[in-house]
């Protein structure tokens, strides 16, 4: 007979990724290319270098975008669910409690 896997949860753990994965989304958000490629643009005025330079902070900015809203989203689906095991974890408390399980 084989033992049964039992599932053990650190809400407190969940929880800190889901600060810890916040703070990264709010420094990709603050990122900024343009100091990078605008001297480039400007010392290369009329070329095709410079219109790619002139172009690429906002493409940057729009992928780092995505990348700042998807670790909010790991972030907010991390946090929910500490919480969600918390909530169920009493719910089981309480209604072994009640059956006179003696906890």
């Amino acid at each position: 007979m084989t033992t049964p896997q039992v599932l053990k949860v650190d809400a407190g753990l969940l929880r800190q990724l889901g600060a810890d994965l916040q703070g990264q989304a709010d420094q990709v958000t603050g990122l900024d290319a343009a100091p990078v490629f605008d001297p480039i643009a400007g010392a290369l005025t009329g070329s095709d270098t410079a219109r790619a330079c002139a172009q690429a902070p906002a493409a940057i900015k729009a992928a780092l975008a995505q990348v700042s809203g998807r670790l909010s989203q790991m972030s907010q689906t991390a946090s929910s669910n500490a919480t969600a095991y918390e909530e169920a974890e009493q719910a089981f408390f309480d209604q072994l409690r009640a059956l006179g399980g003696g906890l």
